[in-house]
Formats: structure tokens, C-alpha cells, sequence
């Protein structure tokens, strides 16, 4: 299935180069993560559930590993 991006994914701000994530919610509740860089591919679906964990986790400081530390991302945090 073609990601179709303008069709109201949200792309994250810190996006560069085109190498990005984007995000759309799904009109059965669920959440469809697409990869900019290669929108020929199917996008991942995620449930309420599965999301709702993954952004606590983020906000949690589950994902904060020191790869960020020399990136221009890293910088700025």
C-alpha cells in the first residue's frame, strides 16, 4: 500500500533530511506509522493500547539512549 503523506499524517518536527516517522490516527481508533523515506512500504498499525504505551514510554524516559547525544537532535534537547 502507497503512504499517502499528504493526506494528513503528522511528521515530527525534529525531521530531517526526509528520514522521518509520521504518525496518523486511523478511523477505527487505531494508529498507522509511516517511514517518509520509504512510503512504498506498508505503514505499521498500532492499536490504542500499543500507542498509548509507547508514547507513556516516551514521556517516561524508556527510549533515551546516548545515540542522541552527538546527533543535531541530541543538541537541542
Amino acid at each position: 500500500m502507497k503512504i499517502k503523506l499528504d493526506t494528513g499524517y503528522t511528521i515530527s518536527s525534529h525531521c530531517f533530511n526526509g528520514s522521518c516517522v509520521a504518525v496518523i490516527p486511523t478511523d477505527d481508533g487505531r494508529f498507522s506509522v509511516a517511514d517518509t523515506k520509504n512510503s512504498d512500504s506498508d505503514p505499521l498499525v498500532y492499536t490504542r493500547e500499543e500507542w498509548r504505551s509507547f508514547i507513556l514510554g516516551v514521556k517516561g524516559g524508556e527510549f533515551d539512549f546516548d545515540v542522541l547525544a552527538d546527533s543535531p537532535i541530541g543538541s537541542q534537547a
